[in-house]
């Protein structure tokens, strides 16, 4: 079962990744009017998609932490 700590820890990771991709963004010289070269384009693509995640992990850690444990049991297991 997916735990809170399981997505705080993705989401820690995403957080620490995004500023990394910034940069490379940022080294890559792009002349004004110009799209951006692949590589650029990619890791801008990259950063928006991490970001929309992280807040769609957000709200499943909502639902995750507000989740109490009685329901995270199988309802048709004896030991239940």
């Amino acid at each position: 079962m997916l735990t809170t700590p399981q997505i705080d820890a993705a989401m820690a990771q995403l957080e620490a990744l995004a500023p990394l991709l910034s940069a490379e963004i940022s080294t890559i010289p792009v002349p004004a009017q110009t799209p951006l070269p692949p590589r650029a384009r990619a890791y801008k693509e990259a950063l928006m998609t991490m970001r929309v995640l992280v807040e769609k992990l957000r709200v499943a850690r909502i639902f995750c932490s507000s989740h109490p444990e009685s329901h995270a049991r199988c309802t048709n297991c004896d030991d239940a």
